[in-house]
């Protein structure tokens, strides 16, 4: 029982710890927030990978992860490329190279190994896109309602806000 016990209390210690480094950034936005999603979403990937048994450093984990990466960094970040190429083109031109990845290491990464990266890239990568692009959006969430921000993180005076006006705004990113 005392080891249970104990096993809580540390995961209570650095689950605090993790919470006071994540509410500065979350309150800082901006950059901060897209940096701390690109490392949550390349930590989430390793996850996956380490759920089934696979090592970290291979080829296919580097291109799950910049597949993941793909989705969760914003659009802004695809600028410096030719104005023809998109987060679907990248994204496409990733698995492809997966699944010839798994020719090339003669079905030791398996078609369905293939299915779960691909998946789970979808997964993490919009999901911590969302979170930093709702950050970044302008509005925080408080008590229900979403009050607007100004520039430098401050409450303005709150309005009312519909959820078409919301999700037009939000998800434009």
């Amino acid at each position: 029982m005392k080891q249970i016990v104990r096993f809580y209390e540390t995961k209570s210690y650095y689950g605090n710890y993790c919470f006071i480094d994540f509410i500065p950034v979350l309150l800082a936005g901006g950059m901060w927030i897209d940096w701390l999603a690109v490392i949550l979403a390349a930590i989430g990937i390793s996850e996956v990978f380490l759920m089934k048994k696979q090592i970290l450093v291979s080829v296919d984990f580097t291109l799950a992860c910049l597949a993941t990466l793909t989705w969760t960094v914003p659009s802004a970040f695809f600028s410096f490329l030719p104005p023809h190429w998109s987060k679907w083109g990248i994204f496409y031109a990733l698995v492809m190279l997966l699944l010839t990845w798994t020719v090339l290491s003669k079905n030791k990464t398996t078609f369905d190994d293939i299915g779960v990266y691909v998946l789970s890239s979808l997964y993490i990568g919009t999901g911590f896109h969302y979170l930093a692009a709702l950050r970044n959006s302008g509005t925080m969430a408080c008590g229900g309602s979403s009050l607007p921000l100004s520039s430098s993180g401050r409450r303005t005076r709150p309005r009312t806000w519909s959820a078409a006006s919301w999700a037009s705004t939000s998800f434009g990113q």
